[in-house]
């Protein structure tokens, strides 16, 4: 009896409460008017700089309408846009981890490489349901690779594929959307569109990059004796691994005191403040405010609950797979130094269990 995998279905049911409370009714009927304006393309002052058409594919562009709009609300109040960009920086280490996990040699043949169609069903469902819901319960079913370290190795030039299509799909756009553009304007709606289909406009670019990198030897595959270059071929691959690792978490770190500091230098709102009016919310509605205000309290209030769902799920990985001493320092770092550090950093520290080369089974001929 697979333990791990009951551990992730049971703790399914509070974070689909916590789904529920933060996708709440109230919210539904905010959003429901928003699609209604977004399958009709009529400009509705009430929400803001509206804007309907972003391709020219009337299906991409009303779920492009509904996801922008719905982002750009909680962009214009300080604490949705502050909770938003480390919501992005999670999902940045989320999609990573999934496309290492997802390329090792043990994976080639499970759910877990099926990258493409979590990447359309993040698309669809969002990263944070997708994650608690779908993907932690195949990791746990199909990650028992457990045997030879050879069954989780990576290759190099699969790793920096991965790391450099996360940068340009979905990082770089995600920062100039939060840091650089001016709220509403054309660019920032264009940068934010590119972040919605990143899952999937990654998966597509790191296979590109992958064979073009593969092209390229490695001085490893030089070396004459089969044991010792075998040896070597996982330290490779685990050290790229490390290091992407240990980058995605300087990105976050550095995103998580930005919005630290900007809420604090901006308006003054303390994180405890913010914290206990999301948790109040999205129940409690300022009854009576406009269509816009409504969407900045309830779209920040989803913000908030993916981020909940997300970062609890990543601790439960941690849990089930270094135990709780593992799991209480990366839930203390999460608040100290912000969750996609923190599991960055943790799987990191992970990647040295896993490539260990003094598990390494070669066989002789």
């Amino acid at each position: 009896m697979n333990k791990r995998l009951i551990a992730v279905l049971v703790s399914c049911i509070p974070l689909a409460r916590v789904f529920q409370r933060y996708h709440s009714s109230a919210l539904q009927v905010w959003k429901d008017q928003l699609w209604n304006q977004c399958q009709h393309g009529v400009t509705d002052k009430a929400f803001g700089q509206f804007r309907a058409s972003y391709t020219g594919w009337t299906l991409l562009d009303q779920c492009l309408c509904v996801s922008v709009n719905t982002y750009q609300h909680a962009l214009r109040d300080v604490v949705g846009l502050n909770l938003t960009r480390v919501y992005w920086g999670v999902v940045a280490t989320v999609l990573v981890i999934m496309a290492i996990e997802g390329s090792r040699r043990g994976a080639s043949r499970t759910v877990l490489a099926w990258l493409p169609v979590f990447g359309l069903l993040m698309n669809v469902f969002g990263v944070a349901a997708v994650t608690a819901f779908i993907w932690m319960p195949c990791y746990f079913l199909f990650a028992k690779f457990n045997a030879d370290v050879r069954q989780w190795t990576i290759s190099p030039s699969r790793t920096i594929a991965i790391v450099v299509s996360m940068l340009i799909t979905y990082a770089i756009p995600a920062l100039l959307t939060t840091l650089v553009f001016r709220t509403g304007s054309p660019a920032e709606q264009n940068s934010m569109a590119l972040v919605q289909v990143a899952p999937l406009l990654m998966w597509t670019l790191y296979g590109a990059l992958d064979r073009l990198l593969a092209r390229y030897p490695s001085p490893v595959d030089t070396v004459a004796d089969p044991v010792m270059k075998e040896k070597l071929k996982v330290v490779e691959g685990k050290d790229f691994v490390e290091r992407t690792y240990l980058l995605i978490g300087g990105l976050n770190l550095i995103v998580y005191y930005i919005a630290y500091m900007h809420s604090q230098l901006y308006r003054g709102v303390l994180p405890w403040d913010a914290v206990k009016m999301l948790l109040s919310g999205p129940d409690n509605v300022f009854v009576g405010q406009s269509v816009e205000v409504q969407g900045q309290f309830l779209t920040s209030a989803m913000v908030f609950g993916d981020l909940a769902i997300l970062t609890l799920s990543l601790l439960l990985w941690v849990l089930l797979e270094d135990g709780i001493k593992s799991c209480l320092v990366v839930a203390v770092g999460s608040v100290l130094l912000g969750p996609g550090a923190a599991i960055s950093f943790y799987a990191a520290y992970r990647e040295h269990r896993v490539q260990d080369s003094s598990k390494l089974v070669v066989k002789k001929d």
